[in-house]
Order: structure tokens, then sequence, then C-alpha cells
């Protein structure tokens, strides 16, 4: 009886420790080393393309254009100011960041952080 209580406790312990570590999502850091160059292309495009914000940024309204042909030029000047990322309105907007209507989906901090990293770095292509 005493064998069986333990058992039973320690799969309770097991069953209620392991569910509390699957509650928090660890967050991956995608900001490079400031030595390293952040550029549209390479690591704001990708953001895009995942979360398929052409759908709605198509060229039409609501701007800006995010069709991978227009982009980054139709964020600048309206949009992307380089080197100001937190007064830029492209990252005030950015769909998770509160400025945003409620589009079903949110970017995650880590890569809400990665495209103002993008603009305080100077918006490179």
């Amino acid at each position: 009886m005493k064998k069986k209580t333990l058992q039973f406790l320690a799969g309770c312990l097991l069953v209620f420790g392991t569910a509390c570590y699957y509650d928090t999502e660890i967050e991956e850091d995608l900001i490079p080393p400031p030595e390293d160059e952040i550029t549209y292309t390479e690591d704001v495009q990708p953001i895009i393309s995942r979360y398929n914000c052409t759908q709605c940024h198509n060229g039409l309204e609501p701007a800006p254009d995010l069709r991978e042909e227009s982009t980054p030029d139709s964020l600048f000047p309206d949009y992307v100011v380089p080197g100001d990322g937190a007064g830029s309105v492209f990252y005030q907007r950015l769909p998770g960041n509160g400025n945003h209507p409620n589009v079903g989906i949110n970017l995650s901090n880590s890569e809400i952080d990665l495209i103002e990293a993008w603009i305080d770095r100077g918006a490179l292509e």
C-alpha cells in the first residue's frame, strides 16, 4: 500500500512538473551581434512571408505594399526612418506590437525586436 501511494505521488509530481514546463514558450533571440548586418532581404522579408502579410498589403489598401518586388522601397520614408526603430510607423504597427488591427496573428517578441534592430542599424536592403 505504501509503495503504491509513493508511485502515485511520484506520477502526479511528474505530470504536474512537466505540465508547468510547457506552459512557457522559450523564444529564440533572433538579433545578431552588433557587428553583423541585418538586412531586409535576409532577415525581415522571411518574417513577412512567414505570416503572409502580403495577403492584405498587396499594393492596394492598406499600405504599405509588402510584396517582395515592391519592398523595401515602399517603406521609405513614410514607414521606416533608418536609425529610429521605435519611431518608425512600420515598427509601431507590427501585429503583436499594439497598434495593428487584429488580424489573427502576432509576431513574436523576438521577431519584433529583430525588425526594430534592422531599422535602428540603418534599414539595409
